[in-house]
């Protein structure tokens, strides 16, 4: 949040960042707070795993395992039998 809400770059990055900065007012500090509050508050680990256990159920396309997902499936032909 000190670098504007920007991650990155990660890599090389020594030189990235020319300053100075612009000072953030007193509302996108607090913003910034809030933010970082709702972030922190998200990757404990009981919040989290009740967000994806509702992501599940709510989207599973999203939530099935990697490998389930990559899985092939048949469609029907065009004439409307099966594959």
């Amino acid at each position: 949040m000190e670098i504007g809400g920007y991650y990155g770059p990660f890599v090389d990055a020594d030189d990235w960042w020319t300053g100075p900065l612009p000072k953030r007012t007193l509302g996108e500090r607090a913003v910034d707070e809030a933010y970082l509050g709702f972030v922190d508050l998200l990757a404990k680990p009981p919040v989290n795993a009740a967000t994806l256990d509702l992501v599940r159920v709510l989207f599973p396309e999203f939530g099935r395992d990697p490998l389930v997902a990559s899985f092939d499936s048949c469609l029907p032909t065009a004439e409307g039998g099966g594959a």
